[in-house]
């Protein structure tokens, strides 16, 4: 059962959602209740249950995800899950929300004719990589939770940028001295630290030690992705290692978005703008699977910053 496929009204009965959040509450008359944030890998919904017992709160803050029964219903021009009867979910490592195999078989082809277009040295750096982290590329997220939130994502992302990025050198090739394949291989490897930074292994993905200690925000992967090309380029001979690690570090863009430096090269300002263009448009068809408001606007997106008008429908 989809989030985006649940209607207000609609009854459920013992749907599968992972835990995103749960706290308790007080309800006016003073009595607690517990307030969830449920999701499905790729949108979220509130969720309360006003009847509070003591014995089952502890057993579900500890858990990864639950089986709901109840009633679809609205809040705050929002949909929202008024829970009946909750338990505890017996296998959560089968929700782990994925691309299927297609989807996954499609990017790999995708990739391929990417690489396809490096030239030779670019071609052997990636051959190191590839050698490197192998399937996982394919494997992981794109992030832990507000765009390409399920494995396959970071792969889905990396492709998309790349091909965002091509289509905007078309548009500049004649008057800008762009390096088509460094620019390549920076889309493709630009999120590469997201292998290390979150741990996907169960859902919902968090953040591995190594990324909360090296970064103070959600960029760990910049350092970790930055201190993978080092390695590489312990054993292959890499001469535009210092281009390439600047569009890893600047693909941020800005410093408050945790840039690190802010992109100085034609190819890391392409990259960086790809980047947040498929963020963008990921963030915008969740909220528009949302729903809107009476005069076309979608709840705030914390992610963005802002809400957005999608129109009346």
């Amino acid at each position: 059962m989809f989030i985006k496929n649940l209607k207000e009204g609609q009854q459920l009965t013992e749907e599968a959602f992972y835990i995103l959040d749960v706290s308790k509450q007080t309800k006016k008359d003073g009595g607690p209740y517990v307030k969830f944030v449920l999701g499905d890998g790729y949108q979220n919904i509130d969720a309360v249950c006003w009847d509070y017992i003591e014995s089952e709160y502890k057993q579900i803050k500890i858990s990864q995800s639950i089986k709901v029964s109840g009633t679809v219903g609205t809040y705050k021009n929002g949909l929202q899950i008024n829970i009946s009867a909750l338990s505890a979910h017996d296998n959560p490592e089968m929700l782990i929300p994925t691309l299927d195999e297609k989807a996954i078989e499609k990017l790999k082809e995708e990739y391929t004719k990417l690489k396809n277009s490096l030239n030779d040295e670019d071609t052997l750096f990636m051959d190191k990589v590839e050698a490197m982290v192998g399937d996982e590329y394919f494997k992981a997220p794109g992030a832990a939770r507000n765009h390409h939130s399920y494995l396959g994502g970071l792969a889905e992302h990396t492709i998309a940028v790349a091909l965002s990025s091509l289509n905007i050198a078309k548009v500049y090739s004649e008057s800008a001295n762009i390096d088509i394949s460094l620019l390549i291989l920076g889309s493709l490897v630009h999120d590469i630290g997201k292998l290390w930074e979150n741990d996907y292994s169960s859902y919902p993905f968090v953040k591995t030690a190594e990324a909360q200690l090296l970064s103070r925000n959600s960029c760990g992967h910049i350092i970790i992705g930055l201190q993978f090309i080092g390695k590489v380029c312990a054993d292959v001979k890499y001469s535009k290692r210092m281009l390439l690690e600047h569009i890893i570090a600047s693909h941020h863009e800005r410093i408050e978005w945790g840039a690190i430096v802010e992109p100085k090269t034609i190819e890391a300002n392409i990259v960086a703008k790809a980047d947040y263009l498929d963020f963008f448009i990921k963030r915008f068809q969740v909220l528009k699977e949302d729903g809107a408001n009476e005069i076309g606007f979608t709840n705030y997106d914390k992610a963005l910053g802002r809400r957005l008008f999608i129109g009346k429908e």
